[in-house]
């Protein structure tokens, strides 16, 4: 996952000055200095701003520790920042500010309905600066091009689905090859036993061609988010892995393909892969 998803992910679960300072690494994230959290200092304490972007929008935050009675508790809070951030802008301070903004947490989509009358009346009531108010959509919404869409749920399912089904096969088709050598010696006479599988090992074979392919088609359509979950390399590892199959000479690519899955250290190392793979994804 991305530092941002991350962040992001992290913020809905804080409170509190945590969700405070967590929404200022967001913000800088996005703007670097343009924004700027504040600081509380001696009896003057925050001067009832929390953040400053461009030296003109100011932030108030509320995140409280529990959402018991969050609309009234809310409307208490906005009214006592707004209060106070005015009652220090008229005596000189925060000048340059023309928009100020709070910012609150809550567990439910959206912002409750009497907070948001009351901040709309407050925005009506002013001509020299913007009152507004944002919600955790208007979080999301202020960074979402900076997000790694998340990968769908059912995509992830049919890969852990793949990756489990190519560990069973690869297992299988060792287990195989491993009979198949206690019985012969020579090549002539595998070619004989293996000429005798030819149909079981083809459809083995397209299996694990179609597996593949499946495998490679969800890596490229989400290439970046494999690649922030930590499975992208070994998923173009174990691609890069894969028996050789084809449809010309397709006895001898059989073969092939039979003698790499016998191999002990590639089909550790698949295994391996696979078991990587399954761990980063769920």
């Amino acid at each position: 996952m991305s530092e941002i998803n991350n962040m992001y992910k992290k913020l809905k679960n804080l409170d509190g000055k945590a969700f405070e300072d967590m929404f200022s690494k967001i913000m800088k994230k996005k703007y670097k200095r343009k924004y700027q959290q504040t600081q509380n200092y001696g009896k003057q304490g925050d001067m009832k701003v929390d953040g400053i972007l461009n030296d003109k929008v100011a932030f108030a935050i509320f995140a409280p520790e529990t959402m018991n009675n969050l609309q009234d508790k809310a409307i208490s809070k906005f009214r006592s920042d707004l209060k106070g951030f005015e009652k220090r802008k008229n005596d000189g301070e925060w000048k340059s500010i023309d928009e100020w903004i709070f910012v609150l947490k809550s567990d439910r989509k959206g912002i409750p309905p009497k907070l948001l009358e009351v901040v709309g009346d407050a925005n009506n009531e002013r001509d020299n600066i913007a009152i507004g108010i944002w919600s955790m959509d208007d979080i999301y919404d202020e960074i979402k091009n900076l997000l790694t869409p998340e990968i769908p749920y059912e995509v992830l399912s049919e890969v852990e689905m793949t990756i489990s089904t190519l560990i069973k096969a690869y297992q299988a088709l060792y287990k195989e090859y491993d009979n198949l050598n206690q019985n012969t010696n020579n090549l002539f006479h595998r070619l004989e036993v293996t000429d005798g599988y030819e149909e079981n090992m083809f459809e083995s074979f397209y299996s694990l061609y179609s597996l593949n392919v499946s495998l490679n088609n969800n890596r490229n359509k989400y290439f970046k988010h494999f690649n922030d979950i930590g499975c992208g390399v070994d998923i173009d590892e174990l691609i890069k892995l894969r028996p050789p199959f084809g449809e010309s000479e397709l006895m001898t690519t059989i073969i092939d393909g039979f003698e790499s899955i016998g191999k002990e250290k590639l089909h550790n190392k698949r295994l391996k892969l696979c078991k990587q793979i399954l761990k980063n994804i769920k």
